[in-house]
């Protein structure tokens, strides 16, 4: 999120310059352009929490599933040394 805020704050120096050397008539497009840009740069952000967190659930599963594997592979081994 540090790099959200920097992003916003870059954003904010834009509008400002937007403001003073930007003609008039495109100010309020420029500012509609900027909005944008701060809803990309949330959205990426949202979208990058999401997918860390998506790749923490898998490397749980994976754990998991190691687990499994080894409870599988002793239960196994077990029933063959009781055969």
């Amino acid at each position: 999120m540090k790099t959200l805020g920097r992003a916003e704050e870059v954003i904010r120096h834009l509008a400002e310059a937007v403001g003073y050397y930007c003609p008039p008539e495109l100010v309020l497009e420029a500012e509609r352009w900027l909005d944008d840009l701060r809803e990309a740069l949330r959205e990426g952000a949202a979208a990058s929490s999401a997918l860390e967190a998506a790749l923490a659930r898998e490397r749980r599963l994976a754990q998991e599933v190691e687990r499994l594997r080894g409870a599988f592979y002793r239960a196994m081994t077990a029933l063959k040394e009781a055969v």
